[in-house]
């Protein structure tokens, strides 16, 4: 039982580790368009998001 427990905690860590990581790129990613940069797949290639969520998150904003 306490090696499915420590299991258990190792992946929620890692998967908090990794929504840690993709809330900074987000950030980042504001950060350069506020910057004004608007070259969408620039900010997704130096964020390593995906372009359809970097498209999804700007959709609306003007250039």
């Amino acid at each position: 039982m306490c090696q499915i427990m420590e299991d258990y905690a190792e992946k929620r860590a890692k998967q908090a580790a990794q929504l840690a990581e993709k809330k900074a790129m987000i950030d980042v990613a504001i950060r350069l368009w506020d910057n004004g940069m608007r070259d969408l797949q620039q900010i997704a290639y130096i964020t390593s998001l995906p372009l359809d969520e970097v498209k999804k998150h700007f959709e609306g904003k003007s250039a």
